[in-house]
């Protein structure tokens, strides 16, 4: 007896001490738990900020892109009156005084439509003159210090229309983005206040006692134009999302248009997580409750729908894309997950069905191309052109005939590329020409006009073709020669650039149900003139290669005829000079 009491007695300080040791572990684990979560709240606190004064200084500098944009656009329209109403090459004499006042209105002008621009200027640097006007929201110092920066310094600069960075400079007692475009001996500017651009003013930002700072060739300023030194390093400034400084936490973005750098710099108080760290007695308890729940829970609540979501995605991964999940949520996170990944599911399954289908169209367009390029009426009456011709002697004309019809037909039959340049597709044209004035003697003239760079420009294969034989079909007349425009040049309109081809003829011109049925505003996506088979088939290549609605525009000449215009767009491009 003495010694089965002795065992129990064992057996029961052995429970003790291990509940003991248990209990001391989950307080412990608590505390830890605690301490971790503070520091995960600073570490997310410190990284929420940063976002989001990332993203102000996102906004910001898409808002001040745009609006520089406007400015470069004002300083643009500047640039061409005074290319338009003087000499601009060095050597030429003075600026007139009529030219100076046309100069003067247009700066006037632009200063009253922009709120934001300070100044324009225009300065000669062959002679004296110098141009300056000031907006109405400036100091008489502040405009008496931008004239005498752009009087005394020295514009010995070359910068062409395609660059649109804009400079930081300090005048006065305020910063100004400067921008200078080199025109002949002329040198065209202007300025705008950096304080116009105030972050702190136009935006929420996040943080206590935040700061802004602008960076330019190694030199800190402040929004006023006060040059800092003392207060902030630029090393401090660059710590920008790395480490955890002591005292602050600076958000950055390089705004390369400008050629500096932007940083928003926050105070301390605005990392300091705010929570003591104290242990108590319900923290071991809450502890000790959290732990059960999770043993119980943690299978239902996260392994068995985590385990249906992983099934799920290698169901899709798998090539499975009607599978759905369809169990119920047993927590409202897993729903949003479920249903999201559902959502994920239709979208990928809509945006395959919708690639599948584009590929049928453009194979089902690339068939129609092929069947139009064999055209046998075409053949036919060729072989009955050459025939009549035999009948008339016309050796001569027959080889002739011949030759260009080899060459038409060679290049028709060239299946291998989907596009080819509007050279060679001109040439093609200048062979067909050349067999309809054999075939028709005195009864075709025409004009071809297509600079060098257009030439170059890739469009889709017997694109062109197509309409000059259509403007043959509906405009040859046995009563008066057919004469025939082509023109090809590379232009912009609003946001579109690239080739423009005109193709106009002297004929009957379209119908009105055919300009309205070819109309960029008819809902029709695919429009269809049974007289018209070769247009439909232009309209809806461009459509299916571009993307877009507004490429072919039909119209009729006021002097009687067909007016097709044809943009053939580019996605990069740039200005050229004046």
């Amino acid at each position: 007896m003495k010694v089965i009491s002795c065992i129990n007695k064992k057996a029961a300080w052995s429970w003790k001490k291990i509940l003991a040791i248990l209990l001391i572990f989950l307080i412990a684990l608590q505390f830890f738990l605690f301490v971790w979560r503070n520091y995960s709240n600073y570490r997310q606190k410190r990284e929420n900020i940063y976002l989001q004064n990332m993203n102000i200084l996102s906004a910001w500098e898409g808002t001040t892109e745009s609006r520089l944009d406007t400015l470069y656009d004002y300083l643009y329209e500047l640039v061409l009156v005074l290319y338009n109403n003087t000499e601009i090459s060095s050597g030429t004499p003075q600026m007139e005084y009529e030219a100076k006042s046309k100069v003067v209105d247009t700066m006037e002008d632009k200063l009253l439509a922009s709120d934001y621009a300070a100044c324009f200027y225009v300065v000669d640097t062959e002679y004296s003159l110098r141009l300056f006007s000031a907006g109405g929201q400036l100091s008489n110092q502040e405009a008496i210090s931008l004239k005498n920066y752009f009087y005394d310094t020295d514009f010995n600069v070359s910068i062409g229309l395609q660059d649109k960075t804009w400079q930081l400079e300090d005048i006065g007692d305020r910063l100004y983005l400067v921008k200078l475009i080199s025109l002949g001996k002329y040198v065209v500017g202007t300025a705008t206040a950096l304080s116009d651009y105030d972050i702190l003013a136009n935006y929420t930002t996040v943080g206590y006692h935040l700061s802004c700072y602008y960076v330019s060739k190694e030199k800190i300023y402040l929004i006023d134009g006060a040059e800092v030194s003392d207060s902030v390093s630029l090393e401090e400034l660059q710590q920008t999302g790395g480490g955890i400084p002591s005292s602050s936490l600076s958000t950055g973005l390089d705004f390369e248009k400008c050629h500096m750098q932007v940083y928003l710099m926050v105070d301390k108080d605005s990392l300091e997580s705010g929570s003591p760290l104290v242990l108590s007695v319900w923290l071991a308890l809450l502890g000790l409750l959290v732990s059960v729940a999770l043993l119980l829970g943690i299978r239902g609540w996260v392994i068995e729908p985590t385990n249906i979501m992983l099934n799920a995605n290698q169901e899709l991964s798998a090539g499975n894309e009607n599978y759905r999940i369809s169990a119920k949520a047993n927590s409202s996170e897993f729903a949003v997950l479920y249903d999201s990944f559902n959502e994920m599911a239709d979208h990928l399954q809509k945006m395959r069905i919708d690639a599948y289908e584009r590929q049928m169209r453009e194979q089902q367009n690339e068939l129609r191309q092929l069947r139009a390029q064999l055209r046998p009426h075409f053949f036919l009456n060729a072989i009955n052109t050459v025939s009549n011709m035999t009948y008339q002697n016309r050796e001569e004309d027959i080889r002739s005939y011949l030759s260009e019809l080899a060459r038409h037909v060679r290049y028709m039959l060239d299946t291998r590329n989907r596009f080819t340049s509007v050279s060679a597709e001109l040439s093609q044209i200048e062979s067909y020409l050349a067999m309809q004035k054999i075939a028709f003697p005195n009864s075709v003239e025409e004009y071809i006009g297509c600079t060098r760079d257009a030439g170059e420009c890739k469009i889709p294969y017997l694109l062109l073709f197509t309409v000059v034989e259509n403007a043959f079909k509906h405009a040859m007349s046995l009563y008066e020669p057919l004469l025939l425009l082509i023109q090809c040049e590379r232009c912009q309109e609003g946001s579109l650039y690239g080739c423009r081809i005109i193709v106009e003829d002297n004929g009957k011109g379209f119908p009105s149900e055919v300009l309205e049925a070819f109309s960029p505003q008819n809902s029709k996506e695919v429009p269809f003139a049974k007289e018209h088979l070769g247009l439909t088939n232009v309209k809806r290549t461009l459509q299916l290669t571009y993307h877009r609605n507004d490429l072919l525009r039909l119209s009729n000449v006021i002097t009687g005829g067909a007016h097709v215009e044809i943009w053939i767009p580019e996605e990069e491009h740039e200005t050229d000079h004046l």
